[in-house]
């Protein structure tokens, strides 16, 4: 039997915020991680950089994104971002689910300014786990598990 996880991003090439979700344990994540997919690049790096990097991550963890009937992306502004969700969306076509930041807030009353919104979140998420978040990038974490409780708790699947 295939399980049915959920798994939401946070896309950024520094701190990208991951997480995976089952829909029956929701307080305990089955992964939680932020990644620097560019360890090694100085500066900000090009679409080109940041496709492989995307790319390489995703076939790197596709053990656990195939076991996942949705795949949460947060709706992005910048064009490197759009490049980032667009290698998601092109490897699983029929799972991912675009989720606008202001609909999260919406659905959990966060504020909308960055700073508010980031504590507000870490909050939240350490309420809803078993185990509180750790490290230095919390709310990129906080972020992702958020967005993945966001499509089990409104029953999002892909479209």
């Amino acid at each position: 039997m295939k399980r049915k996880w959920v798994a939401a991003i946070d896309m950024g090439y520094r701190n990208m915020g991951f997480c995976v979700l089952d829909r029956t344990s929701l307080t305990k994540p089955v992964l939680l991680s932020c990644t620097d997919l560019l360890p090694n690049v100085r500066g900000t790096p090009d679409r080109r950089q940041l496709f492989h990097a995307i790319y390489d991550w995703a076939r790197q963890n596709k053990s656990i994104l195939d076991q996942c009937d949705t795949i949460v992306l947060e709706t992005q502004k910048s064009a490197k971002f759009k490049c980032m969700n667009t290698v998601i969306m092109s490897l699983y076509p029929d799972r991912y689910h675009l989720l606008h930041p202001f609909s999260l807030c919406a659905a959990y009353q966060l504020p909308r300014t960055r700073k508010e919104k980031k504590a507000a979140t870490i909050k939240l998420v350490n309420a809803r786990m078993a185990e509180p978040l750790i490290g230095t990038k919390q709310d990129d974490m906080a972020d992702a598990a958020l967005m993945a409780l966001w499509a089990v708790e409104k029953n999002q699947h892909a479209l």
